[in-house]
């Protein structure tokens, strides 16, 4: 009789353990299944949120055409990799630096963007570095005008990044009166003007003169508010932003070219000096491959 109920209540426990077991496992599944769901949701919440927070970024910033400053998106990625807490003068500049890279990401791909916005340490030194490189092989024995870590390149933001880019004339170059020639383009031309703009003239020697040492040339070129060599800094630091720009892209193979990654010369806004070297770091870094 003794072992018969020592058997019945044995059998009672190992009956009551397994419900037990059973309403654990059940209320352990159920309790994992709700945090998923309470993930899940939360998750959902969180890229609704970046999503809204996006909206009302690319919003604020296409407003005006072609003078939104949207068009500068690819340069908040060059703000972003060379100073996150450096105090922009553009406001697109500083907002895009305060985000997440995730939102950052999310942006630049609503804007249909190809480019990785990341935190990199020695951005600036990394793409200087390589633009020498590129720039040694192009301008082969040509002036340093990066001299001291690029400093009056880098001095375009750091000294006169609020201020409007310059806008110079110099007298016409060797390219220039050859095109003047042709009766089409000479029609075209401004009458007795003696001038052109200082852009085309520093395009026109890089594109066309890379081994007649243009850079010396430039350096020392007479502008209507004086050279480079004068001492005028906002004309050396504009002189090395144009300089690192498009030696970037005329040295460039179209074989290694990234696609889809904005383009911000589409901007018809007023540009500053801070505008200008983002363009120029932007441009080393997508170009010099």
């Amino acid at each position: 009789m003794i072992e018969c109920a020592s058997l019945i209540i044995s059998v009672a426990s190992v009956i009551v353990a397994i419900a037990i077991g059973g309403g654990q496992i059940y209320l352990a599944r159920k309790m994992d299944k709700f945090e998923q769901n309470q993930n899940e949701r939360d998750e959902k919440r969180r890229k609704d949120e970046m999503f809204a927070s996006a909206t009302a970024f690319i919003q604020k910033y296409s407003k005006d055409g072609y003078q939104s400053d949207i068009y500068l998106l690819p340069l908040c990625v060059a703000a972003y990799k060379y100073n996150p807490s450096y105090p922009y003068r553009r406001e697109i500049y500083r907002e895009f630096c305060s985000f997440t890279e995730d939102m950052q990401s999310l942006i630049l791909q609503r804007c249909e963007i190809n480019l990785q916005s990341v935190r990199q340490e020695d951005y600036y030194d990394i793409q200087l570095k390589k633009y020498k490189k590129v720039e040694a092989r192009y301008c082969p024995d040509d002036k340093d005008i990066f001299y001291g870590n690029g400093k009056l390149f880098e001095h375009a933001l750091t000294r006169h990044g609020t201020e409007p880019i310059p806008s110079l004339s110099c007298l016409k170059d060797r390219t220039q009166r050859e095109a003047e020639k042709n009766p089409t383009i000479k029609a075209l031309t401004k009458k007795d003007t003696p001038t052109m703009n200082f852009k085309e003239h520093i395009t026109n020697e890089l594109a066309y003169y890379p081994n007649d040492k243009p850079l010396q040339v430039l350096f020392f070129e007479q502008t209507d508010k004086g050279s480079a060599a004068d001492g005028l800094e906002i004309i050396a630091s504009y002189l090395c932003c144009m300089v690192a720009k498009y030696v970037s892209i005329y040295s460039h193979k179209d074989a290694d070219k990234k696609e889809d990654i904005g383009c911000p010369e589409d901007f018809q806004g007023k540009e500053y000096m801070e505008d200008l070297f983002l363009d120029a770091l932007y441009t080393m870094e997508n170009y010099n491959v």
